[in-house]
């Protein structure tokens, strides 16, 4: 049942979080909406976890403790609920959210995502970017924007896109699907070649019967565990941010011009580029087009996959601008699983035409770039055999399983100059993807993380 004077219910499963769980409860507790329920469900805790949360005097707290805990249910028989459904039967509000007792959200997530979810009365469900905290290395910590991407059909069948504490959802789309699939599982949908855990199959669900939209504002803090301050009860990333030094006025800002053309550039190139298919984040795609543009270092610009040519026309037209290197592009140009008849991304080009290839060429010449790109029709594997060129910057997004992308890499890796960049897309996205990441940092030493936008991340060659 749903009562009209609470906007928002959100749901927050935690086990044996007595440590971290008290901030987690203050990131909701402060929100500048103040008719909201938190519904806390303890999955069988066997720490303090109980005595910290009723140590929070706030009668919009609901704490309902579970005598067994799910994801030991579920190891043991198969069976077994999840605790998020435990807080859908008892949620009360208009919208829904969930948050780990683990993250935070910024004071104004619930005025900000449920003024947005008033003002598109369609949707059913809404996403927000966050920042993600994390130390990748063990040397620095990061704190950079996880961007989310526009939604659409396609891209859910192939990655999750969305992150469970940005969400807000109606109570009417969680009523119409019903509930989630037991914790920590995947879960198949036919034709479907992404198979994602419980929570991207609940999006993907509503999603059918629902509009779904992402909402570009920055409101939730993602505290992964790699996190220099993942362990400290009293972080608090609202509030411990330094204070920025005082505007200095000066008589002529070279900087501020700079940075005004490099946004109009940024509009310029994503208006001349939308009407090209991809998977390719704008973000993403301009974080290319500026390497390949004012990449240091002299060599050659390789790509491996271009499917339609979305990614190689950012590259060519930073390349292009600059007066620099031709981009190779390799691909055999078959489309991936994802992209034949009858599958959930199916590519019509590829269906009709049995090859990519023509409207990869279509699509260069449509911004003035046929004659930057020197296509290689092969594998990536067969391509890597007969070149002998150094390469100053290689992007990588061929195919997304584990040895497919180490195979890639050990196939044109040895050709980076020293300073050199390598681009992989997708991290953090697919999980082969990820896996091979990691682990090639793990073993390269001699290369370091320098960038991550969205699913992008840049790695750099030490020089010699």
């Amino acid at each position: 049942m749903t009562d009209n004077n609470i906007a928002v219910s959100v749901i927050m499963p935690t086990y044996n979080r007595a440590d971290l769980i008290g901030r987690s409860i203050k990131s909701v507790l402060r929100q500048t909406m103040p008719d909201f329920e938190l519904i806390i469900i303890d999955d069988a805790s066997t720490d303090n976890t109980e005595e910290v949360v009723r140590s929070f005097e706030d009668d919009r707290i609901v704490y309902i403790r579970l005598e067994e805990n799910h994801l030991q249910v579920h190891k043991e028989t198969g069976m077994g609920d999840n605790p998020r459904n435990v807080g859908l039967r008892r949620a009360r509000g208009r919208y829904i959210g969930y948050l780990d007792s683990d993250d935070m959200y910024r004071v104004n997530f619930m005025e900000e995502m449920v003024k947005f979810m008033d003002q598109n009365p369609d949707l059913g469900l809404a996403y927000c970017d966050a920042y993600w905290h994390r130390n990748l290395d063990g040397k620095g910590e990061l704190s950079n924007c996880n961007l989310s991407i526009e939604f659409g059909p396609k891209i859910m069948t192939i990655r999750n896109i969305i992150r469970t504490p940005t969400v807000l959802h109606t109570k009417e789309a969680g009523e119409k699907v019903g509930f989630f699939a037991p914790i920590k599982t995947r879960v198949p949908h036919e034709g479907v070649p992404y198979v994602g855990p419980e929570d991207w199959d609940y999006w993907l669900r509503i999603s059918k019967h629902y509009k779904v939209k992402h909402h570009a504002v920055i409101l939730v803090h993602k505290i992964n565990e790699t996190s220099d301050y993942y362990n400290d009860p009293d972080f608090d990333p609202e509030f411990q941010t330094p204070e920025p030094p005082p505007i200095q006025v000066l008589p002529e800002s070279k900087d501020i011009f700079h940075k005004m053309s490099t946004a109009y550039e940024f509009v310029q190139l994503f208006e001349k580029l939308k009407h090209i298919e991809g998977w390719l984040n704008m973000t993403d795609g301009y974080v290319l087009h500026l390497l390949a543009k004012a990449g240091r270092g002299s060599g050659e610009i390789v790509e491996v996959g271009s499917f339609l040519g979305l990614s190689t026309c950012w590259l060519a037209l930073g390349a292009k601008a600059a007066g620099r290197e031709k981009i190779t592009a390799v691909d055999h140009f078959q489309g991936s699983a994802e992209h034949q008849k009858g599958a959930k991304a199916e590519c019509k080009v590829l269906v009709k035409q049995g090859t990519t290839f023509n409207q990869f060429q279509e699509n260069l010449k449509s911004v003035d770039v046929d004659d930057y790109v020197n296509p290689i029709r092969a594998s990536s594997t067969e391509a890597a055999k007969t070149w002998d060129k150094p390469i100053r910057l290689l992007f990588l997004d061929g195919g997304h399983e584990y040895e497919s992308v180490k195979a890639d890499w050990e196939a044109w890796s040895s050709f980076i100059i020293p300073g050199g960049y390598v681009a992989f897309h997708d991290v953090d996205t697919w999980p082969e993807v990820s896996k091979f990441y990691y682990e090639m940092l793990d073993q390269n030493p001699e290369y370091k993380p320098v960038m991550a936008v969205h699913s992008l991340r840049i790695v750099q060659k030490a020089m010699d």
